[in-house]
């Protein structure tokens, strides 16, 4: 329900309903649900326009979901961490995360592997208009 309100701008209520996911997991120490409630926590972050918050929260999500084998999940938090990265600016650390997504995707076909290659894409010409500007 929180990711519901974070989407609808109700950040208060969103908030609320992250503490309340947060109680549940710590209840049930759950690996999983810890990094679900970070994900969901960075989510938040960067809708109210805290990307340093954000940035860690992707961080510590990834954190989770390797030690629990999800790779899906993995690679997600990679691309968005990337995301994140080059909000702040930090086109290197973005390009290390997306770079490590595609690494995790290997010869598998998964949806992720378009997003991936488009943002590293996009990048790739972000840096030559800065070099030509130059």
């Amino acid at each position: 329900m929180g990711d519901v309100h974070l989407e609808l701008g109700r950040f208060d209520e969103a908030l609320s309903r992250f503490d309340q996911a947060l109680q549940i997991t710590q209840e049930h120490d759950d690996s999983f649900l810890y990094g679900l409630h970070d994900w969901s926590m960075a989510d938040y972050y960067e809708a109210t326009g805290d990307l340093i918050a954000s940035l860690s929260r992707r961080q510590r999500a990834l954190d989770s979901l390797q030690q629990l084998g999800w790779l899906v999940s993995v690679i997600d938090t990679q691309i968005a961490l990337g995301d994140t990265a080059l909000a702040l600016g930090d086109r290197a650390q973005a390009q290390a995360a997306w770079h490590e997504a595609l690494r995790l995707i290997g010869q598998r076909r998964l949806p992720q592997t378009a997003q991936a290659q488009t943002r590293l894409a996009r990048l790739d010409q972000e840096v030559e208009l800065d070099a030509a500007r130059s």
